[in-house]
């Protein structure tokens, strides 16, 4: 929108709101490109609480505040505490510090806020929130995102004649000019580390260095506008004292939106039991899972396949048809699992009831004596007569652009039932060098953190995965006195639940009479029960003969912020041993349908906006916190918890959630290559990914 727009509206109060509303950090850039003069004038006006009857384009009231020196000196000192990334956010105690950078180098495939424009925002005392606005509010000049402060330090003509023309002397310009310069230049960067900013410890170019994430202005406002044009899915949470965090939280009281993508796990409703599909099949109910095929995800994807020929760029186009099969296939997986978990608990019976013979479910659960072909074409069209029953998914039923691929790719899935099983000897054969696997059954996590960045909430954090698996490294090998390396951690949720809480502080302060309680901060949380499978390089074998209490005793008792508490033997057998990875195969490739494995997966766009619309597409994919990028290279700082310290940007990648009846059916060969995540290092990034 152009500010013309607003201020031709004839009524005052509403020209005055929209003024206030389009200069908010949460709307899009106002753009006041030709109009200088009108803008200078609402600017002024804009940076005095806001009263009753205010008109923000009255040219005498922003005269009168020109005149008050010392408003203006106010004003000007704001300029100090303008930042590209906001340190007191999410805690506002944080002070005296900020941050001016450029955003991080692009990393393919994660998202940053590089690309986005580079908008100042502002944090301080929070009595001073509305003189800020003078100078620190952005809004779109000759195309590009800017504030008076930056154009009167680049001493734009344009700009300086819009204030002469509203009566200020060349010589107080001239002073404006020479603080603002050196007030925006002053310390762009803290020279120590607040004791209120958090650090975690990372392995970088053969060093520790420790790392404060910070978040970005740019991004956090571009979070709160993607939220208001319904692109992505948010949750909501609230913060106390909305001011002392900045003015993004002072323009939306305090209420973010947040990126909400919780891991959808279903509920373990397995036909499994031979009684139990006889019974089903007799009163004419089907055994095929059809929660599968009504999943958001699978009809997501086949609609990605239906609309793939309106991409216009054919690079974009494969990446999301590849994305689609790959969704396909897991649902329709899914869909095909109460079959052969029936078929394995008739195969010791000695009689079944003759009417089963004539069901499509004995057809698929005796494979071995049936034309894959001909009985993929029956299983497609039941697919597709299911689909056409209901309302919302008629229009894909018996689709011209599915019949193929749906029936490729249910040929596929048969003919892997239908496969024998690799045998173990052979399994174990193909495993590759000195790799042995740490198995961690079923063990509970309570009050994680699912806010593994202030503005995401799901999946808790792949760093704090990876933190957690270096820390068993490093007490396993000190009880041991050994150098077991861990080099890959694959993770499978059981259960997950989420919840959301401002908790308590450890410590209450008081002040004479009044109790205060600092570092009040709303979040999220989840409970979950996992399984991990840490690879283990260890050409010693040193795990050969370890004591399975010492694998107990190793493990660490926190995660993500919460508490882990590994099964205990008595109610879990096994529940931590070390294996050979085809060996443990035969147990994780009989792990419930109702879980899933969070497995790397690329993603194809690097923008907030074209990921949200990627993850809306293929519902299994989900964003997580996925590594760090730089701000700066490590340098020594007071307060650091290593010698060296650097501020960091977070980085959302992409996991997929996949179901174990996938790797059941491609064996662990494919789950060893694909499920596995570790940490690399790459152009001054720390990143989780596939190792």
């Amino acid at each position: 929108m152009h500010i013309d727009e607003i201020s031709s509206i004839e009524n005052m109060q509403e020209r005055s709101a929209e003024f206030r509303k389009h200069l908010a950090p949460y709307t899009p850039l106002l753009d006041v490109t030709g109009s200088e003069y009108t803008a200078t004038v609402a600017l002024l006006n804009l940076s005095q609480k806001k009263e009753t009857g205010e008109d923000l384009f009255c040219e005498a009231s922003a005269e009168r505040k020109l005149r008050d020196s010392s408003f203006m000196e106010r004003c000007l000192n704001q300029v100090a505490w303008q930042h590209t990334h906001n340190l007191k956010f999410p805690d506002p105690r944080v002070h005296g510090q900020r941050i001016i950078a450029n955003p991080p180098s692009m990393v393919p495939g994660y998202i940053s806020s590089n690309g986005l424009a580079k908008e100042l925002g502002w944090s301080h005392n929070s009595a001073d929130y509305n003189a800020a606005k003078l100078f620190g509010a952005c809004f779109l000049w000759e195309g590009g995102a800017t504030n008076l402060s930056i154009v009167l330090k680049k001493q734009d003509h344009v700009w300086i004649n819009s204030l002469l023309d509203i009566g200020v002397e060349a010589s107080i310009i001239h002073k404006w000019v020479k603080k603002i310069l050196d007030l925006a230049d002053a310390q762009l960067k803290p020279s120590m580390v607040s004791i209120y900013s958090p650090q975690v410890r990372f392995l970088y170019n053969s060093n520790y260095v420790a790392i404060t994430p910070v978040v970005s202005h740019s991004f956090m406002a571009e979070v709160e506008r993607l939220a208001r044009k319904r692109i992505g899915r948010f949750g909501n949470i609230k913060h106390r004292h909305p001011t002392s965090l900045g003015d993004l939280s002072g323009s939306i009281g305090g209420n973010f939106y947040i990126l909400k993508y919780p891991p959808r796990l279903t509920r373990n409703e397995s036909a499994s039991l031979a009684g139990s599909g006889f019974k089903r099949l007799e009163a004419g109910e089907s055994l095929f899972d059809s929660r599968a095929i009504f999943n958001k995800g699978f009809l997501s994807a086949c609609r990605s396949i239906v609309r793939s020929s309106e991409i216009s760029t054919d690079k974009i186009r494969k990446s999301e048809r590849r994305h689609a099969i790959s969704s396909i296939k897991s649902h329709l997986a899914d869909w095909l699992a109460p079959i052969f978990e029936w078929k394995e608990s008739i195969t010791c019976l000695r009689k079944v009831p003759l009417f089963v013979y004539d069901t499509l479910e004995w057809k698929v659960s005796s494979i071995h004596f049936t034309s894959n072909t001909i009985l993929a074409r029956e299983v497609g069209l039941a697919l597709n007569k299911k689909l056409s029953e209901h309302h919302n998914t008629r229009s894909l039923a018996y689709h011209p652009l599915l019949m193929r691929p749906l029936e490729a790719i249910l040929r596929s899935l048969l003919n892997k039932y239908a496969a024998p099983q690799e045998s173990e000897s052979k399994e174990c054969s193909e495993v590759a060098g000195d790799d042995k696997f740490i198995y961690l059954k079923k063990a509970k996590v309570y009050d994680a953190s699912a806010m593994s960045t202030p503005y995401l909430s799901g999946i808790p954090s792949l760093t704090a995965l990876w933190g957690m698996t270096k820390e068993y490294e490093i007490n396993l090998n000190r009880i041991l006195g050994s150098e077991l390396r861990f080099n890959g951690v694959a993770w499978f949720l059981h259960e997950y639940q989420g919840w959301s809480e401002t908790k308590l502080p450890a410590k209450i302060r008081r002040v004479g009479k009044q109790v205060m309680l600092p570092g009040l901060k709303p979040s999220r949380y989840c409970d979950m029960t996992m399984d991990l499978l840490i690879r283990v390089h260890d050409p010693d074998d040193e795990l050969g003969s370890i004591d399975k209490q010492l694998l107990h005793t190793a493990f660490p008792s926190r995660f993500a912020g919460g508490t882990l508490h590994p099964s205990a033997e008595d109610s879990e057998p096994d529940c931590c041993r070390v294996e050979r990875g085809a060996v443990l195969f035969h147990e994780l490739q009989r792990l419930p349908r109702s879980g899933r494995w969070i497995v790397p997966e690329s993603m194809g766009c690097d923008g907030l906006e074209q990921g949200l619309n990627f993850f809306h597409k293929f519902k299994s994919i989900r964003p997580i916190m996925a590594g760090y990028a730089l701000l700066e290279e490590p340098v020594k700082r007071e307060g650091a918890l290593e010698s060296t310290h650097a501020f960091a940007e977070s980085l959302i990648g992409a996991a997929r959630l996949a179901s174990p009846v996938e790797y059941r059916l491609r064996g662990w060969r494919a789950l060893r290559d694909e499920a596995f995540w570790g940490m690399r290092i790459e152009n001054s990034a720390m990143l989780m990914g596939r190792v």
